[in-house]
């Protein structure tokens, strides 16, 4: 079923006629950006309107790229259903006019025995003469012999790939293919195809040291289709497409910039999207837990997070470093630790990574009974040492990701240790910083109770269990010392929410619930 927002985006290319190196090459085929002019077919023309009349698909009945008028037909619906649900409902641009490249001003679709699934091209096409942006005109070139459902996302995921271009062909692909196979389960949310390139290979699940803002190896691009969708979970549907509008502002590759300005727009920096994206991926495939995760179909994203046997900490004190792969900009490790033999004293974690990189470290706090806990640290200047203690009573594991936030740099290696540390006298990292909340559950007023144990900047912010932002209630600086504030909780519909507290301290979560 479609969750409350879903994102993807697309990156690579088959080539249906012509050398290899005409076009890039991915599994399952995405767009040929700018690399493939029209294509011939093998036989005599036909061709058929979609019902919108938006579209005309030319095919034909004889030679290699034969196919009959039921798949064209089919075709036709699956594209109106693409523009309906991605220009109608979600406000995307429509492709601009390719005056008259195909016969027409409809946008055209080919029928052909191609390599893969197809592709979408800009090769030939005007531009908009009404836009200052680099958009294009594009053609979508579609493979004789797919089966229904996979037609059908394929009609998706390349339309994704035409409305791409209308915004700015210079964008990178891999943010293109990440866009359009999430869009593949937007619009045929009942297909998800997407799910096979959530398994074994490369995705972002099994492959979490890779540049999650990079192409990857093959077919990397289209399991890092879970990008946009957090983006569009935690930040709302429309976020992706905003993204795409900035990018739209400015000539060249400027994603960093939109997708900075966009979580900047949502009260987040970069960074912390990328601590936050570490974190959502890990609670999928058998780690996912109803109620306490923001994603409805990561339960079927099987086998889940890859560990590292060496970063599988069973006994302790234990030592360890990156181990075979090292984190690539934006890419994390996930360390787990089993806490089941360790409930008493503090659980300290040491990091000590190579200098002048930009290192976030995550810690999760886990209850495979389904509750977790969540601290992000995102130091506000490059810093190689990090620290962290965490109680562990009740819980069953700490998983501990650290990654790096940035693009470029030295090499990203690091050395870790995490030790069981007993007694009263150890300061814990995330305990520093207390949150709870007053009058809970609460149906006219709550408070949020926090406690800093420095003086600091504080934010706060009000989410659903969707990881939709509710609100920001505070933004600013605070003293050491306890600190009692109000939450606004007339007007927020009965359920139950996450208040999320960020300082420099430190982070901590609390649950709110408001009833009728």
């Amino acid at each position: 079923m479609r969750t409350a927002a879903v994102t993807l985006l697309a990156a690579l290319a088959i080539a249906v006629s012509g050398p290899p190196e005409a076009a890039r090459w991915a599994p399952a085929g995405a767009s040929a950006a700018g690399t493939l002019a029209r294509p011939t077919l093998s036989g005599p023309e036909s061709t058929t309107a979609s019902g919108s009349g938006f579209f005309t698909v030319h095919w034909t009945h004889s030679g290699a790229d034969s196919t009959s008028q039921s798949y064209v037909d089919l075709l036709a619906e699956a594209a109106d259903s693409a523009l309906a649900v991605q220009c109608g409902q979600m406000g995307y641009l429509e492709p601009p006019s390719d005056q008259g490249g195909g016969g027409d001003d409809s946008y055209d679709i080919y029928v052909m025995a191609a390599t893969g699934r197809g592709y979408c091209s800009y090769a030939g096409e005007p531009r908009d003469p009404a836009t200052p942006s680099n958009d294009r005109a594009s053609f979508i070139v579609l493979s004789s012999g797919l089966e229904q459902d996979i037609a059908r996302v394929a009609i998706a995921h390349y339309f994704q790939n035409a409305v791409q271009m209308a915004y700015d062909v210079d964008e990178p692909v891999w943010f293109m293919e990440n866009c359009a196979t999430w869009m593949e389960d937007m619009v045929f949310d009942s297909v998800d195809d997407y799910w096979n390139y959530l398994h074994e290979g490369d995705n972002p699940l099994r492959k979490p040291w890779l540049d999650c803002m990079a192409a990857g190896p093959p077919g990397y691009c289209l399991g890092g289709c879970i990008w946009p969708r957090y983006i569009s979970l935690r930040l709302g549907e429309s976020a992706v497409r905003e993204v795409w509008e900035s990018c739209a502002d400015a000539w060249g590759q400027n994603l960093s910039e939109a997708l900075a300005d966009v979580f900047g727009g949502h009260e987040m920096t970069l960074g912390r999207a990328f601590a936050e994206y570490g974190c959502w991926r890990w609670f999928t495939g058998p780690n996912w837990h109803d109620g306490e995760t923001w994603d409805d179909e990561a339960a079927g994203w099987t086998p889940g997070p890859y560990v590292f046997p060496d970063h599988d900490v069973t006994s302790l004190p234990y030592a360890g470093d990156q181990g075979p792969h090292p984190p690539e900009s934006w890419g994390i490790h996930w360390i787990r630790v089993d806490l089941r033999a360790c409930q008493s004293g503090w659980l300290r974690f040491d990091f000590d990574g190579s200098d002048d990189v930009c290192w976030i470290l995550g810690v999760i706090l886990w209850d495979t009974s389904g509750s977790s806990e969540l601290y992000l640290y995102e130091p506000s200047a490059p810093a190689c040492t990090l620290g962290v203690s965490v109680d562990p009573d009740g819980w069953d594991y700490a998983v501990f990701f650290p990654g790096v936030a940035e693009s470029g740099g030295p090499d990203h290696t690091y050395d870790f240790s995490v030790d069981q540390v007993l007694g009263s006298g150890e300061q814990p990292g995330p305990a520093q910083v207390s949150l709870s909340v007053t009058g809970n559950p609460c149906g006219s007023s709550a408070s949020a109770l926090f406690d800093l144990p420095q003086a600091d900047s504080v934010r706060l912010v009000l989410f659903d269990l969707s990881g939709r932002m509710i609100g920001l209630l505070y933004d600013g600086w605070c003293d050491a010392g306890e600190h009692s504030l109000a939450i606004p909780v007339e007007g927020i519909a009965p359920g139950s929410y996450m208040l999320l507290l960020w300082s420099g301290s430190g982070g901590a979560t609390a649950r709110l619930t408001v009833t009728e």
